[in-house]
């Protein structure tokens, strides 16, 4: 686990290129979510995996709610200022949820109907909640670092079977691709190495590594595949 005292003193070390760091790892979160927010309503389905929208949603709610209920969160001003910034994430996830369940319950297999889909996403969101908790505790992240290190790895690996599964660029674009690629990869070398050593420690780096390499196929597969013509909407329905 890493030390949150030796955070808490590379923070106040060098506030500034801490704070430039995370804001660009935030930029690079929010980029992906109003992305993925139009190309679900251009092209009428979800362009966020069900697995990260869900795991997205367990984490920022958590943190937000840990942090303004005064439990769970340091206090610290650094940390303080998080809970502001990624309060809006969770506004935009309930835009992605909605996508989901709007237009691709049938998709998913949740459901024939909007309320049946709405409930079994619900129970996904329920069980996801479940999962985020108990990992979190397996993992000893008070901070809520390396969960949100994960996110990364999370939002990037299941675009390739959403990609596989729809044979076209449905809800794809080359700016989420990169953004998702080189963005957030720039996160795990720029970002997390300041703030501990233990973000450079073997097994955290090949995790970086696996990341880009995945990226980096995705946004390949991604470019070979065939544009996406969207359906002319049913004006009778």
């Amino acid at each position: 686990m890493y030390s949150i005292e030796e955070i808490f003193r590379n923070i106040d070390a060098r506030p500034v290129a801490i704070s430039v760091a995370a804001l660009w790892a935030m930029l690079v979160g929010y980029v992906q979510c109003f992305e993925s927010i139009r190309l679900g309503f251009r092209d009428r389905t979800h362009a966020m995996p069900i697995a990260a929208t869900t795991f997205f949603f367990a984490h920022d709610s958590f943190f937000v709610g840990s942090y303004f209920s005064g439990h769970g969160v340091s206090n610290h001003w650094f940390f303080a200022a998080g809970g502001y910034i990624i309060a809006p994430y969770i506004i935009l996830e309930f835009i992605l949820s909605w996508q989901i369940i709007r237009y691709s319950g049938k998709e998913m297999g949740l459901g024939q109907t909007t309320g049946r889909a709405a409930l079994s996403y619900l129970g996904i969101q329920a069980a996801m909640y479940v999962f985020f908790v108990f990992m979190r505790m397996t993992i000893n992240d008070p901070l809520y670092l390396l969960t949100t290190y994960i996110s990364l790895f999370v939002g990037t690996i299941w675009m390739i079977p959403l990609l596989i599964n729809r044979g076209s660029r449905k809800g794809q674009s080359l700016l989420l691709a990169l953004v998702l690629w080189i963005g957030q990869t720039l996160s795990y070398v720029f970002y997390y190495p300041l703030l501990s050593t233990y973000f450079s420690s073997p097994i955290i780096v090949a995790v970086g590594i696996t990341h880009f390499c995945i990226g980096a196929a995705y946004t390949h597969m991604l470019m070979k595949a065939p544009r996406y013509e969207a359906q002319p909407r049913d004006t009778a329905a």
